[in-house]
């Protein structure tokens, strides 16, 4: 059997025990594969038979304390951290994923002190996917060692319903409503001319999400601009100008 031992770079070497036996480990920046054996001693599988002792330590350079991401009210989202202890650090790097798995980095900030004091930093990410983020920093030292935080997660924007009408100018008195993200029910659909004479009146009963319907107008109404008006099931009105030609 293989027993697989991941170093970070905070250890530069390391001893392997199993029992009375001190086997080095070698490979102090991946993986080190070490065999062994389960027979009749009961110490080869002792629940406490396995060590691993790290010298050579090397402080950490900067103390991640916290990270924070926040929507706004448009589709923008704020990044904060803090970081404690800072020293030697080269830049950090804010990265973004759309599954929480694969991430990219979309800025990076200098330290601000590198002193091994406090500071706070903040991005304003205005590109933030309209559904799901999540975010993590990555801190890079001088000498080359990297550090991430925890990763934090915004929820997607709420869909807010919406009625337009398309094309527009409105072509051979044909028009289409575009219903999207709305309720369920039955929407009440009026045209108005610039005098506010009602020239198209119909009633529609609409599923819930998205639908496209189709509007056959009167043929005698003449090309010009009016107003379109679409009560909702609770009353709400969607009003927008259209032009007909």
């Amino acid at each position: 059997s293989l027993l697989a031992l991941p170093l970070n770079n905070s250890a530069t070497s390391g001893f392997f025990l199993w029992g009375i036996m001190e086997l080095p480990v070698v490979n102090s920046e991946g993986n080190s594969m070490i065999p062994f054996t389960v027979n009749t001693d009961a110490g080869s599988y002792a629940s406490d038979r396995f060590y691993v002792v790290l010298d050579n330590l090397s402080a950490l350079p900067v103390s991640i304390k916290y990270v924070s991401a926040n929507r706004n009210s448009d589709v923008s989202a704020t990044v904060n951290w803090k970081v404690d202890n800072e020293t030697s650090i080269e830049k950090y790097e804010v990265e973004r994923s759309a599954n929480g798995r694969i991430f990219e980095t979309i800025t990076s900030a200098l330290p601000k002190v590198n002193n091994g004091g406090s500071a706070e930093y903040n991005y304003l990410d205005r590109n933030a996917f309209k559904t799901i983020n999540f975010y993590r920093i990555k801190a890079v030292s001088i000498g080359g060692m990297i550090q991430y935080s925890n990763i934090v997660k915004i929820t997607a924007m709420a869909s807010l319903p919406s009625i337009k009408v398309f094309p527009n100018p409105v072509v051979d008195k044909i028009a289409y409503l575009n219903f999207s993200d709305v309720e369920s029910g039955s929407y009440q659909v009026r045209i108005y001319n610039q005098i506010g004479q009602q020239v198209f009146n119909k009633k529609l009963i609409i599923n819930a999400g998205t639908e496209i319907v189709t509007l056959l107008l009167n043929k005698a109404i003449s090309s010009g601009n009016y107003k379109l008006e679409v009560f909702t099931p609770n009353g709400t009105a969607f009003t927008q100008q259209i032009l007909i030609k």
